[in-house]
């Protein structure tokens, strides 16, 4: 019976000693493992993130009262929330029934790939196209904002 020679690991920086036998790659199961992650942690415990990272959930919660004591119409905003939870319900039944029609699902993704190539080619490949769009999308906030 031959025996397998273990060689050695040339990626000793990356793998961390997880390497299989051979130095192939990786052994399955164990653990990825990164050069930055150990000094990550390191400065992380020495206190370097900053305030601006924590999420402030009492904050949320004041800010999100605030706005719902500000509405005037709850029942119709009510009424509004519900609808779209409905129709996002609706939605995603009709989809489903959709991708049970064999041939629709693919004509769709060619319809899809089409039409973003048509809209790379129209508005995102020449700086005069991309300007266009940028007041396009800055006219329909103004629209939608009421500024």
């Amino acid at each position: 019976m031959m025996m397998m020679q273990r060689s050695a690991c040339t990626q000793t920086v990356a793998c961390r000693g997880v390497c299989s036998p051979r130095g192939l790659g990786p052994r399955l199961g164990a653990p990825r493992q990164s050069a930055i992650a150990p000094q990550r942690r390191v400065l992380m415990r020495a206190g370097s993130e900053s305030k601006s990272d924590e999420f402030d959930s009492d904050k949320v919660i004041k800010d999100l009262q605030a706005q719902w004591d500000a509405i005037e119409n709850k029942p119709q905003v009510a009424l509004y929330a519900t609808g779209g939870v409905f129709g996002i319900w609706l939605t995603a039944n009709i989809i489903s029934a959709i991708n049970q029609v064999p041939l629709l699902p693919k004509m769709f993704e060619f319809i899809g790939l089409g039409y973003s190539t048509w809209f790379t080619y129209r508005y995102l490949l020449f700086q005069g196209s991309r300007e266009e769009l940028i007041k396009d999308v800055e006219e329909l906030k103004s629209k939608i904002t009421g500024k």
